[in-house]
């Protein structure tokens, strides 16, 4: 059945007539979880044109279908399994697909005539491969529309973002319920800044591997504390493990302590005790469960995190640090749509994540490096620029303002957590998880920087932050001013390769 679309959907497909007036052009939509972003590309995927739309998962895939079918949209799809249609004015298909078959055999096989290239979850799919196809669909004259929850490393993919509803106006329409976040375990804040990133700026798996695996006999109990805490009425929940193997072991332990859990990832699903291709009749199964109640939840890494829509879901679990605020937006996305007698989101984070709030409409910086925002903001709570969030000791509700517990109506106006410690107790702590630097200053700290900073521009890619805390971990902690001559400027060209900074955003000797 065609659903209507929504007065947001509506402005937002409008925009995009309007912009095509005007010719080609490479935009991102950006929308919340709940805001029918398939709904909007299901619209325009009804104009008379020919389109070509992409994604990186199966679910978004088979979403993407179901609904044009439900539209009576007759489409192909150009992936793996699927007999083609190249008929069909309309094709959905499958990024890793679209590589293979257009650029890696070296055959190219892209579709002709393309006027509109929607890519589902743009975001995600910025890589070398991902840019290449979308410039060659562009220099045949297709117009590139992503769609995103969390529009960030764009720069280079489009030209624009244009924002289509805020999660307060979701909230406010009921489509959304009002998340509740409840930070249930913290591991140390100076420990977690210290780990390896990958190059889209999350955390590496290797690294967040060695530190969960010291706390997950603490996290094992928590988990299931908290839930039944916070979740009398055993609603579905989604959790989010640190990497495949964590997420198949949650699975198997929340199922052996009397909570029928299953495990989901790309190439398996483990459910009832055994293990099953990843297939989309498995998938589904799995789903239909959560809402039938037969399932209380289901484990996965990351092939959840996006595109994802099962209503059911209400609680979601994070037993791991989350680097990216994208990662973590999309992650907890997953519990907030709205569902009959439901008045919140139940989020469980047991990694000491210190993001904004989920219902914030702080604008995302698109045209930014991956993690640099992020960076941005712990300095900014460690220098007193911006409050730590806090976490009420009595219910562990984070708030982000007042000194009374919304949830419990506890006073406490001081930033606090429950921190994971090496005897494998969870401690209560009180005072700032970010604490200021000791800085020490002397007549020769501007020589040591400009030394620093001109070995750093010649002989490696660091950004500014790594050579200053090269400098305070080979000097006994000893940590310079912040204001010396040729530093950056702006606190978030301190995390960006030092080279790469123009002089002019230096300050001047």
């Amino acid at each position: 059945m065609k659903l209507a679309p929504r007065e947001h959907q509506i402005r937002a497909v409008d925009y995009i007539h309007r912009r095509e007036r005007d010719g080609q052009f490479r935009l991102c939509l950006s929308a919340p979880t709940g805001s029918g972003k398939t709904l909007i590309s299901a619209e325009l995927l009804c104009d008379p044109l020919r389109q070509l739309a992409l994604t990186n998962r199966r679910v978004i895939l088979d979403q993407w279908s179901k609904v044009l079918t439900a539209h009576g949209v007759r489409h192909g799809i150009r992936a793996a399994g699927h007999k083609p249609d190249p008929t069909a004015h309309i094709q959905l298909g499958m990024l890793q697909t679209e590589w293979q078959r257009c650029f890696k055999t070296g055959r190219s096989k892209l579709m002709e005539g393309v006027d509109r290239l929607h890519i589902d979850e743009l975001h995600a799919n910025t890589g070398s491969a991902c840019t290449a196809i979308y410039n060659a669909y562009g220099l045949m004259g297709a117009s590139l529309i992503g769609y995103s929850a969390s529009p960030s490393g764009l720069a280079g993919i489009v030209d624009d973002v244009y924002q289509v509803v805020s999660v307060r106006e979701l909230i406010a329409e009921g489509y959304l319920t009002p998340p509740l976040l409840f930070s249930c375990g913290a591991f140390d804040a100076e420990t977690v800044s210290r780990l390896k990133r990958d190059a889209a700026g999350e955390y590496q798996a290797g690294e967040l591997d060695k530190l969960v695996k010291k706390h997950r006999h603490v996290i094992i109990g928590n988990v299931l504390e908290h839930r039944k805490r916070l979740c009398p009425d055993k609603r579905a929940f989604a959790l989010f493990a640190h990497n495949v193997k964590a997420s198949i072991w949650w699975a198997q332990m929340l199922t052996a302590k009397g909570v029928p859990t299953a495990h989901i990832d790309c190439n398996d699903v483990w459910v009832d005790g055994k293990f099953y291709d990843s297939d989309t009749a498995k998938r589904q199964e799995c789903f239909a469960r959560l809402e039938d109640g037969s399932l209380e939840g289901v484990s996965n890494r990351f092939v959840l995190r996006e595109g994802w829509d099962c209503s059911a879901v209400g609680n979601i679990i994070v037993t791991h640090p989350v680097a990216l605020r994208r990662t973590w937006v999309q992650m907890c996305g997953r519990g907030l749509r709205a569902y009959p007698n439901r008045e919140h989101a139940i989020i469980q984070d047991h990694g000491g994540n210190d993001h904004p709030p989920l219902d914030s409409d702080e604008p995302w910086d698109w045209q930014g490096d991956p993690g640099v925002a992020e960076r941005v903001r712990i300095a900014n709570m460690r220098e007193d620029k911006e409050p730590e969030p806090i976490t009420c000791p009595k219910c562990t509700l984070k708030r982000f303002a007042g000194a009374e517990c919304p949830y419990c109506g506890f006073r406490h106006d001081h930033p606090c957590r429950y921190v994971y410690q090496a005897n494998g107790q969870l401690r209560l702590m009180q005072g700032k998880s970010y604490r200021p630097r000791r800085i020490t200053r002397s007549v020769k700290d501007a020589q040591i920087w400009s030394k620093l900073y001109w070995s750093t521009v010649k002989n490696s890619n660091r950004t500014a932050e790594q050579a200053y805390t090269y400098y305070a971990v080979q000097n006994h902690w000893r940590w310079l001013p912040r204001n010396l001559p040729l530093m950056p400027k702006n606190q978030a060209d301190w995390f960006r390769p030092l080279k790469s900074v123009p002089q002019k955003d230096l300050i001047k000797a």
